[in-house]
């Protein structure tokens, strides 16, 4: 376990424990990928993908169907993303068991907090979806990144019922731009692995499979942000534990 420290982040070291995973963790992302993927490919991708062959000066042609499934898919996709980082956030800290035990009445509370930081650092992640140029996207995403580690700290104490300003440390705005450039590799790296592995199974015809594979990656993506976002918190907040 990666031990807390008041020098830089140690980032090979994080990155080391957060592809630490137990067999069990493996099930839980199978077990969760099950639960996450049918809005994402049944839902939102389809939808997304005819409401986008529909010309702008066209769009009030759209059906209520459409719109509604659309809504519908996003929402369930928002709610079941900030379900899956609170979960992986307490897993990382205190362990699978102890993560889904506590108070239940606490997890609607969590999971909106969640969605409400989710939403203040992702204002920007519109940007990274227009066609404005690789340079631009990839600003974009280190801008989010930034974004995402200043609410680093309140993003954990929300999934871990921790109120605000207890157990504070400072931290620099170096260690921010470093955390940063973390999140903003990760985030590269999923992206390349997740476009190689859904390349080679369309090309072998494998469409389903190319679709779960894309949800699995979906709900990699959200594990390892929440894992990293938890590991960090440890490290400049919880006290090494005794020999």
């Amino acid at each position: 376990m990666t031990q807390p420290t008041n020098r830089l982040l140690p980032v090979f070291a994080i990155l080391a424990e957060a592809l630490r995973l137990h067999w069990r963790h493996v099930l839980m992302l199978f077990a969760i990928t099950a639960v996450y993927a049918p809005p994402l490919i049944f839902g939102l991708t389809p939808a997304m993908l005819e409401l986008a062959k529909i010309p702008p000066d066209r769009v009030e042609e759209i059906d209520a169907a459409m719109r509604g499934t659309f809504l519908a898919s996003v929402v369930a996709v928002i709610i079941l993303s900030a379900a899956i980082f609170v979960f992986w956030v307490r897993l990382t800290l205190i362990g699978p068991r102890a993560a889904l035990t506590g108070d239940a009445v606490r997890w609607p509370v969590r999971i909106l907090w969640t969605m409400l930081l989710f939403s203040i650092a992702g204002l920007g992640g519109v940007f990274a979806l227009l066609p404005l140029g690789a340079f631009t996207q990839i600003v974009a995403t280190l801008a989010i990144s930034f974004l995402f580690s200043l609410l680093s700290r309140r993003l954990v104490e929300a999934s871990m019922d921790i109120p605000k300003g207890q157990r504070r440390t400072n931290v620099t705005m170096e260690d921010h731009f470093r955390f940063a450039a973390l999140l903003a590799a990760a985030s590269f790296m999923l992206l390349m692995l997740q476009t190689l592995v859904s390349g080679v199974l369309a090309v072998l015809g494998a469409t389903l499979t190319a679709k779960l594979a894309a949800g699995l990656f979906s709900v990699l993506a959200i594990t390892a942000m929440a894992s990293l976002h938890a590991i960090v918190y440890r490290m400049r907040t919880m006290p090494p534990k005794p020999a």
